[in-house]
């Protein structure tokens, strides 16, 4: 599961970087903030295959940033344009499960 999981986050940092080159992949984002979560991604994938003293509760961390960030970007979209942001769903499902399974040693 750990290997699965590191290769998400692996396939996350590549889409941040393609934004960075590409910025109608991600409109209204900054290419430093694509660079950031490069690294972030990169980090938590190396993470989740070594598991670092303090890994768990840095990603909680970064959980809650993500739940605030894309939580955010879920409750606009559906307010004002009555529409379903799947891909920040997908990152929720993603970050909150993995801590789940981090917390419960599952991973």
């Amino acid at each position: 599961m750990a290997l699965a999981l590191a290769s998400i986050f692996a396939v996350t940092a590549l889409f941040h970087a393609a934004a960075i080159v590409s910025p109608s992949l991600a409109p209204g984002a900054p290419g430093w903030r694509h660079g950031l979560f490069v690294a972030l991604n990169a980090a938590v994938a190396i993470g989740l295959l070594w598991r670092p003293p303090g890994f768990v509760a840095a990603f909680g961390v970064l959980t809650g940033q993500q739940v605030y960030s894309h939580g955010r970007d879920i409750l606009d979209a559906w307010r004002t344009e009555a529409r379903v942001d799947w891909m920040s769903v997908g990152v929720l499902v993603v970050m909150v499960g993995t801590l789940i399974a981090l917390a419960k040693r599952r991973v």
